[in-house]
């Protein structure tokens, strides 16, 4: 594994990096002591007895869910009107209308409203001691639930250690 210069200067003399993590936005390096998170040319680096408490959220795309209802409403209230003398003429209004294919508009829509109720992200919200701001890891569900066993494993071997 190739360890960064920006990491490896932080590292304390008997300290050995021994797993990376590659996430969405960030890489994140474990090592004996601490969490090293990568962003960019930045360096956050946290001691497993700074990390008060850990937190695993999904979050749902509500957005893609409501752009399906908005596309089904608009096209149920546009087919409660009559469509305008002019709108067979046009190529663009008949696909407005959709002529020809009167479930289309709708058939998208649950389309799209089934695809972000279903489709979510998962992160894990790292709490530390001392600062009122979390950090926030975001990436594949295997290497996140990877991340965590690792990182609560160390959490509760620095815990056992304080008398």
């Amino acid at each position: 594994m190739q360890i960064p210069e920006d990491i490896a200067k932080h590292l304390m003399k008997d300290e050995i990096v021994d797993r990376q993590f590659d996430l969405k936005e960030q890489i994140v390096f474990t090592s004996t002591n601490r969490v090293f998170i990568k962003r960019g040319n930045f360096v956050r680096d946290i001691g497993y007895d700074h990390i008060s408490s850990i937190e695993l959220r999904v979050k749902r795309n509500w957005w893609l869910f409501y752009v399906g209802v908005v596309i089904i409403l608009v096209s149920f209230l546009i087919r409660q009107f009559p469509s305008p003398s002019w709108a067979s003429n046009s190529p663009e209004s008949r696909l407005m209308y959709s002529y020809g294919q009167p479930w289309f508009y709708y058939i998208l829509g649950v389309i799209l409203a089934i695809v972000g109720f279903r489709l979510k992200t998962l992160n894990v919200e790292l709490k530390i001691a001392g600062l009122s701001q979390e950090q926030i890891l975001s990436g594949e569900k295997v290497v996140l639930y990877d991340l965590l066993q690792i990182i609560n494993e160390r959490r509760f071997h620095y815990k056992s250690k304080i008398p």
